[in-house]
């Protein structure tokens, strides 16, 4: 009920294992055209390698960061992270102001 019809529903996450869960068949893909997509996310292994490479400053997170903007311009950042050209990491600031 949380995504419009032609929507997709981005499942980005492991889950445990033997995990499931069921869907009306019909009414997610034959009425409302909801595709449902997954995306690798990383093991809690590789999650805290990561943290404790960022804590210790071994890895300088902060150049990633290539475009900070205002909430209001959401548009413009989704286009930057889809184009890829420029960007590395999008950040979205909701109480910055344009």
């Amino acid at each position: 009920s949380l995504v419009e019809r032609g929507g997709k529903l981005l499942i980005f996450a492991p889950s445990p294992a033997n995990y499931s869960f069921t869907v009306d068949f019909n009414e997610i893909f034959w009425r409302n055209e909801i595709h449902i997509v997954s995306s690798y996310a990383g093991a809690p292994y590789d999650y805290s390698t990561a943290l404790e490479l960022i804590s210790f400053k071994n890895v300088n997170v902060k150049r990633m960061i290539t475009h900070r903007l205002p909430l209001e311009e959401i548009v413009q950042a989704f286009q930057l992270v889809v184009k890829a050209q420029s960007s590395v990491k999008v950040i979205l600031e909701p109480n910055r102001l344009a």
